[in-house]
């Protein structure tokens, strides 16, 4: 739940998919459109990863 105690950026998505009624998404804006890429940890790659 909710503390009540502290801001987190998150992309506009958030609201729809983690949408919860102890949180409010306020919308930023004047703040750069945000960018998404795959991270995948290094010691776990795979042929189908690095396909």
């Amino acid at each position: 739940m909710g503390a009540g105690q502290g801001a987190l950026p998150a992309g506009a998505h958030a609201r729809r998919y983690y949408a919860r009624p102890d949180i409010a998404y306020l919308p930023i804006s004047d703040a750069p459109a945000l960018e998404w890429v795959l991270v995948w940890p290094t010691d776990r790659h795979t042929a189908r990863v690095r396909a």
